[in-house]
């Protein structure tokens, strides 16, 4: 394999050339296609009346095989859990669903119970409000197929912001989300933190696409059990642990997503017990431990990213830009046209990884493409700028 030498100027140069590339076409989903009838429900009863009066005319809709109901602009302070069920959009334009104090359920807000076809929300704000600290999630769908949050805004959840358990085809796209999961915050407990979207439970074909997540307890997506799962092109930023997590998916694509800025020893992009799938063209910048971490896994791509300045001075065993863990077996696993970074210096310069391995597992196939354009130290504190591996820490694997 012939080897190119790299000088800053040029790895600063190529970093810049794929964060421009980052910016494709919009990826297209399919919200529920719902009947035509459509119920516009307002303010003028009393916070209590108008949730009755919602969860008729939502009750209504289901009946006659599906409808949009729009909520007129405010504030709404939901006392009681709110059931959307099949073939009903729920819209709003400037509308502001807020968990009230007397509200004690979990999910907080909103349910989709099981059996649910065809279910969107769109256009929400969702806040739980200052004083209700249950460690509750926000909204809740179970056992259901085709469920769509889109262009939602859920703010200041203790718990989970969005769950999908055992759910098919169903997903958040353009939505924010700040301030969530963040029940940690309160107790004082790290264990109590949690994700904003959680998508867990043998399903498949769902997805998170264009969000954007700020301050997230934490992970801000995390897939687990999982088959066909796509994650793309979503903004992160200021978490308190990792940010992309995937545990026991089969036939997943993690994809253009913008990853900064984790704290507390979190990687970006974390995928464990993962098959077929391919990670590329991310940016993963300042996060607390690792840029990208694959560990005990087989038949993964790993191609065109970005992992500049990981490690900010969290201890931690995944440390660098990307890292490669076998406890038990790293199968098959490709590496191509990623530009690798870190350039912290410190007492530990033997961490600053720009591709690393941990583990005494078994590690077969690993195919480390001379593409790459790795940029890390040596054991003596010595800066190379290199697409092969320096030292021992920097050992090409098979």
């Amino acid at each position: 394999m012939k080897s190119r030498t790299f000088t800053r100027r040029t790895f600063l140069t190529s970093t810049a050339g794929v964060l421009a590339s980052l910016a494709l076409p919009a990826h297209t989903y399919s919200s529920p296609g719902l009947g035509n009838t459509t119920l516009s429900t307002d303010q003028n009863a009393s916070q209590d009346k108008f949730i009755v009066k919602l969860q008729k005319n939502i009750d209504m809709m289901d009946a006659r095989g599906g409808g949009t109901i729009e909520l007129d602009a405010g504030e709404y302070r939901l006392s009681a859990l709110l059931i959307v069920r099949s073939g009903v959009t729920l819209s709003g334009s400037g509308s502001t669903l807020i968990a009230n104090q007397n509200n004690t359920h979990d999910p907080l807000l909103i349910s989709v119970p099981p059996g649910s076809r065809n279910v969107c929300l769109r256009g929400l704000r969702m806040v739980g409000s200052d004083y209700n600290r249950v460690f509750a999630s926000m909204a809740l769908a179970y056992k259901a197929f085709n469920i769509v949050f889109d262009r939602c805004s859920p703010i200041n959840a203790m718990g989970i912001a969005i769950q999908l358990a055992q759910c098919e085809e169903s997903g958040v796209v353009k939505s924010d989300f700040e301030n969530c999961g963040v029940a940690h915050l309160i107790s004082g407990n790290p264990k109590d933190r949690k994700q904003a979207i959680a998508i867990y439970g043998n399903g498949r074909g769902n997805f998170a696409l264009d969000c954007r997540f700020r301050r997230i307890g934490l992970d801000c997506i995390s897939a687990t059990e999982q088959m066909n799962v796509c994650i793309s092109r979503n903004e992160i930023d200021e978490t308190y642990a990792g940010s992309i997590y995937l545990s026991r998916v089969h036939d997943f694509t993690v994809e253009e997503n913008r990853v900064s800025n984790g704290t507390d020893g979190g990687n970006g992009i974390d995928c464990i017990n993962v098959s077929d799938g391919k990670i590329s063209k991310n940016w993963c910048s300042r996060n607390g431990a690792g840029g990208i971490m694959v560990a005990d896994s087989e038949n993964v791509e790993i191609l065109e990213n970005v992992c500049r300045d990981n490690w900010q001075g969290h201890k931690s065993l995944h440390n660098g830009g990307i890292v490669l863990v076998s406890t038990r077996e790293l199968k098959n696993i490709h590496l191509a046209g990623n530009i690798c970074g870190d350039t912290r210096r410190g007492k530990d310069v033997t961490q600053h990884f720009a591709i690393g391995r941990y583990g005494n597992g078994v590690y077969s196939d690993i195919r480390i493409d001379s593409s790459n354009q790795l940029m890390g130290y040596d054991a003596n504190g010595h800066e190379h700028l290199n697409n092969v591996f320096q030292a021992q820490q920097f050992k090409a694997i098979g």
